[in-house]
C-alpha cells in the first residue's frame, strides 16, 4: 500500500488533533507535580531562554534532553510559572502526536484503520500521564520527532528520507527512547515492501552515523555514552533487532513454507517452556534477579496496560514492583509472550501490517525497560493501538467490527475520564498542601517541617511533595524538609496522637502494605508489610518503631531533642493535614 496521504486524509488528520485537544483541555487547571519543580528550578537557574545554549550543557540526572529544555524555556519565557502555559503545550504536542499517528497508519493501512487507530491513541489511558504531568514532555515531544522521522522513512517517495533522519536527530535530543528509530526505520520496507538485505543496510547506515554524533554529543555535556552497564543490555537488545530486520530483508527473498497447524503450536508451547524454565532459574539467584527482575516485571506491567485488560482502571496486585509476584508474573509474561509469538509466526507473517504493530511495541519497551510508569508507555501505545485497529479488521462481520471499536473506545474514555479525576484531586491536595503550610503563623524559613505521612504515586499519579513544592507554588522555603513515611499506590487513612512530647504514634487503618520508610529519609527502599511483623528503624529524627494491629498498622516515633521542635504535618485521605503539637 502506497499510503500516500489526500486532502481528505488530511482534513481527518486535523479533526482527530482536533478532538485530543477538546478531550485534554481539563489539563490547563491542573498543579504542576513532582519533578516538574525540578524542572522549573532549572530554567529559573538558566532564566528561561536567555541561556538557551545552556541547554545543550545540563546533565539532568544522568540523562541529555536539550530539546525538551528549550521547550520548556519557551514556556516559562511565555507563561513564567503559570502551570496553564506549560500543560496548554503538552496538550497541543498530544494533538499533534495523534495527527501523526494517523500519518504513520496511513502509510500501513487505508484511512479508516488509521483512523481509528489514532482515535484508539489519543484516548488510550495510559497517554494520560505523558499529557497531564509536566515532567512527560519528554515523551511527548520525543515521539512526535519519533512519528515524523517514521512518517518520512516510510514515504514511498525517496525526498523526504533526508528529513526524516534529521528528525531522528531531533529525536534523540529530546529523549534517548528514540534510538527505536533505527530498529522502525526499515521494518516498513522489509515487511511491506519486500525490500532486500542490501537496502536495509543503505537505510540504517545514515542512522548509525546520526547516533554516533548524538553520543558524542553527550559525551560532550559530561553525560555518559550510553549510562552504565544496565543500559548497554539495552543498545545490544536493539542492535539485535536491527540485525534481525536484515534477517528477515533476506529470508523474505526465500518462498515461505507453512507447515501443519500442529506444529507452529507445538513450537511456541516448547519455546514459552524454555523461555520460563531459563528466566526461573536466573531469577532464582538473588544477584541476578535484582538486575534483571525489574525488566522481566515491567514486560508483564507493559503487556497489562498496553493490552485490552489495562482499558478498564483497575491494577491488579501482581503488578507491584515491591512484590515477589512482579518477578514471577515477568518470567510467565515473556515467556508467554515468546509462546504466543512463536506458535503464530506464519500467521503474523502473512499480515505484515500486524507485524510491524508488533514491532513498533516491542522497540519502544526495549529503552524504557525496568520503568513501571504509564509516561514510559506512551510511543508504545502507537503499536498498541495500531494493532487493536488492524485486529478489529480483520472481523468479518461489519456490524461486530463497529460493535468492537465501540467498546474499546468507550472503555478508553471512561478510564481517561477517571484518570482526569484523580489528576484534578492530586492537584487539589498539592494546592491544599502548600496552603496549610504557609497559613502557619511562624515563618518557613524559621521552622523544621516533618511529614510523617506523604503521598508518592497515589492512584498512579506523581504526587510527591518536595522542598521545590513550597519554594514555587507559596514562596514558602522551610529551613529543612523531611518525610517519614512515603504512602505508595493506594490512598490511607492515617490517625496521628502525641502522648508525650518527644513521642508521635500514628495508626494505619485497614493497612494494605503501602507504606515505605526509609534509615536516611532520602532512600525509601524499607516496605512495611504489616503480617505482624515488627520493624525498627534509627532515622535522623528519632527511632522508628512499627508493629501490626489487627487489621492497622502502628507506627511510634521517638523525636531527638532538636526534631521534637520540629512543626509536623500528615498525609490522609487524599489531603495534608496539621498533626498535634
Amino acid at each position: 500500500m502506497s499510503g500516500r496521504i489526500s486532502t481528505r486524509d488530511a482534513v481527518l488528520a486535523g479533526g482527530l488533533g482536533l478532538l485530543a485537544l477538546v478531550v485534554y483541555l481539563p489539563a490547563i487547571r491542573l498543579e504542576f507535580a513532582a519533578d516538574d519543580f525540578l524542572i522549573l528550578d532549572n530554567l529559573q537557574k538558566h532564566e528561561g531562554l536567555r541561556r538557551a545554549a545552556a541547554y545543550f550543557e545540563v546533565n539532568f540526572y544522568a540523562y541529555y534532553r536539550p530539546l525538551v529544555f528549550l521547550s520548556y524555556a519557551l514556556d516559562w519565557s511565555l507563561w513564567g510559572a503559570d502551570p496553564a502555559g506549560f500543560h496548554l503545550t503538552s496538550v497541543l504536542l498530544h494533538a499533534i502526536n495523534t495527527m501523526l499517528v494517523f500519518a504513520v497508519a496511513r502509510r500501513v493501512t487505508d484511512a479508516t484503520v488509521a483512523g481509528v487507530a489514532a482515535l484508539v491513541f489519543t484516548l488510550h489511558p495510559v497517554s494520560q500521564e505523558a499529557v497531564f504531568w509536566v515532567s512527560g514532555r519528554f515523551d511527548l515531544l520525543a515521539t512526535a520527532w519519533i512519528l515524523g522521522s517514521l512518517a518520512l522513512l516510510w514515504s514511498p517517495r525517496p525526498w523526504p528520507y533526508w528529513i526524516g533522519v534529521a528528525c531522528f536527530a531531533l529525536a534523540l535530543l529530546s529523549k534517548e527512547s528514540a534510538a527505536t528509530v533505527v530498529v522502525l526505520a526499515a521494518a516498513h520496507g522489509v515487511l511491506l515492501g519486500g525490500r532486500d538485505e542490501r537496502w536495509v543496510v543503505r537505510r540504517l547506515v545514515p542512522l548509525f552515523v546520526v547516533s554516533a554524533g548524538y553520543v558524542v554529543a553527550r559525551s560532550a555535556a559530561g553525560v555518559a555514552a550510553v549510562g552504565g552497564p544496565q543500559r548497554i543490555g539495552k543498545v545490544l537488545m536493539l542492535l539485535a533487532a536491527a540485525g534481525a530486520i536484515v534477517w528477515l530483508a533476506r529470508a523474505s527473498a526465500r518462498p515461505n513454507r507453512p507447515g501443519a497447524l500442529g506444529k507452529p503450536v507445538a513450537r511456541g508451547l516448547v519455546l514459552a517452556s524454555a523461555v520460563a524454565v531459563v528466566l526461573g532459574v536466573l531469577v532464582w539467584v538473588p544477584q541476578v534477579r535484582d538486575q534483571i527482575g525489574p525488566s522481566l516485571g515491567f514486560a508483564t506491567y507493559a503487556l497489562y496496560y498496553l493490552g485490552p485488560a489495562g482499558l478498564w482502571p483497575w491494577s491488579p496486585a501482581f503488578l507491584d514492583p515491591n512484590h515477589l509476584s512482579w518477578v514471577v508474573g515477568g518470567v510467565a509474561g515473556v515467556a508467554l509472550a515468546a509462546g504466543v509469538v512463536a506458535a503464530g509466526w506464519s500467521w503474523l507473517r502473512a499480515r505484515p501490517a500486524l507485524l510491524l504493530a508488533v514491532l513498533i511495541i516491542g522497540a519502544a519497551l526495549v529503552p524504557v525497560s525496568a520503568m513501571p510508569s504509564h509516561t514510559h508507555l506512551y510511543l508504545a501505545s502507537v503499536g498498541a493501538a495500531l494493532f487493536f485497529a488492524l485486529a478489529i479488521a480483520l472481523i468479518a462481520k461489519p456490524a461486530l467490527r463497529t460493535a468492537a471499536v465501540f467498546a474499546v473506545l468507550v472503555a478508553a474514555g471512561a478510564n481517561l475520564a477517571a484518570a482526569t479525576a484523580r489528576w484534578q484531586q492530586a492537584s487539589a491536595m498539592t494546592r491544599g498542601a502548600v496552603a496549610l503550610v504557609t497559613a502557619h503563623p511562624t515563618p518557613c524559613a524559621d521552622r523544621d517541617v516533618v511529614l510523617l505521612t506523604a503521598p508518592s504515586g497515589v492512584d498512579g499519579i506523581p504526587c510527591n511533595l518536595n522542598y521545590e513544592t513550597f519554594r514555587f507554588l507559596g514562596q514558602c522555603v522551610p529551613r529543612t524538609l523531611h518525610t517519614l513515611l512515603r504512602v505508595m499506590r493506594e490512598d490511607a487513612e492515617v490517625e496521628v496522637t502525641r502522648p508525650a512530647p518527644a513521642v508521635i504514634e500514628l495508626r494505619v487503618r485497614n493497612y494494605r502494605g503501602n507504606i515505605m520508610a526509609s534509615e536516611d529519609l532520602r532512600n525509601y527502599r524499607v516496605q512495611v508489610r504489616g503480617e505482624g511483623l515488627n520493624t525498627t528503624l534509627d532515622t535522623p529524627i528519632g527511632r522508628l518503631e512499627t508493629r501490626a494491629e489487627g487489621a492497622s498498622q502502628m507506627f511510634r516515633l521517638t523525636l531527638t531533642p532538636d526534631a521534637s521542635r520540629a512543626t509536623f504535618y500528615y498525609y490522609s485521605r487524599r489531603q495534608l493535614h496539621a498533626a498535634p503539637q
